[in-house]
């Protein structure tokens, strides 16, 4: 699913099956498959967090997640099963110092801070 500008009205669906759609993009070659649980980002808190571990786990893909990333927890379970990269959005900015000891636990190499962040939410303080 597609969506313009975060608004769920816009979704534009491609497929039904999110696994058989990363199946698609791994037969199309791809080295990346970016993955944002919808449900997630709009709860605050990761919804499709088992679906994401399946695609990981049983494609050979290179996978990053992001949208309602808000735990240490869930950042494990998903480099766990395999993802590789995980991105934080707004909680960048709205707690710094969380996601700077994400930083140093999991690495560079594992965090990725998203700029498509919603500012009215988000409370930037710059």
């Amino acid at each position: 699913m597609r969506l313009t500008q975060g608004d769920f009205d816009t979704a534009k669906i491609y497929e039904t099956d999110p696994f058989l759609q990363a199946q698609k993009f791994v037969k199309a070659g791809a080295a990346w498959l970016h993955v944002v649980d919808l449900d997630g980002a709009r709860k605050g808190e990761m919804q499709q967090i088992d679906l994401i571990a399946r695609i990981a786990k049983q494609t050979p893909i290179n996978i990053e997640v992001g949208g309602g990333i808000r735990g240490t927890g869930t950042i494990q379970k998903l480099l766990i099963s395999g993802v590789k990269r995980v991105v934080i959005g707004s909680l960048a900015i709205k707690n710094k110092t969380l996601v700077q000891e994400w930083l140093k636990k999991f690495g560079p190499q594992h965090i990725v801070l998203a700029f498509d962040i919603n500012t009215s939410t988000a409370s930037p303080k710059f």
